[in-house]
């Protein structure tokens, strides 16, 4: 019969304290969150960019589109922050944020790929577009899962 639940989380406790996890360790923990923030950074710093160049945007279009982008962008800086946070300070203060920051981002930015990517193949775009777009998505979508199951595996640990 397995303890009481107090029982469980004074043994993590006391067995955290005397077997410290390494910064090493703490930094391939969070793996999955790290390459989706450094991803969403690319991805969309990129896009600020290729808007900032584009000509043949409307000014609304322009807004629009470098809006998106400057969102993505702070999502993408936060989460590295609270990963990074997570490494090198007091895990137990930011785990749960970290948490649901990484998954809300893993899947609204899995969502907004579903989605563009299915616009962008219906509209008028040469096939070079599409593919490039199409694996922009699918691996946004791929490190979005790695993410789900990094934290499925983190609130296990942590339960």
């Amino acid at each position: 019969m397995p303890p009481p639940a107090e029982d469980r989380t004074t043994l993590r406790a006391v067995t955290s304290i005397l077997v410290p996890v390494s910064r090493k360790d703490r930094v391939k923990a969070v793996g999955p969150v790290l390459g989706l923030a450094g991803w969403t950074l690319f991805t969309w710093i990129n896009r600020i960019r290729n808007v900032a160049e584009d000509s043949t945007l409307s000014a609304g279009s322009k807004a629009w589109s470098t809006s998106i982008a400057v969102l993505f962008v702070a999502a993408g800086l936060a989460l590295g922050a609270l990963a990074l946070a997570w490494v090198a300070g007091d895990a137990n203060a930011v785990s749960v944020r970290l948490r649901r920051a990484a998954v809300a981002l893993a899947v609204f930015g899995a969502g907004w790929w579903a989605v563009r990517v299915v616009q962008i193949t219906l509209h008028d775009h040469s096939v070079g577009f599409k593919a490039v777009h199409a694996v922009l998505g699918l691996i946004t979508i791929g490190l979005g899962a790695a993410v789900v199951r990094w934290s499925t595996n983190f609130s296990a640990q942590r339960a």
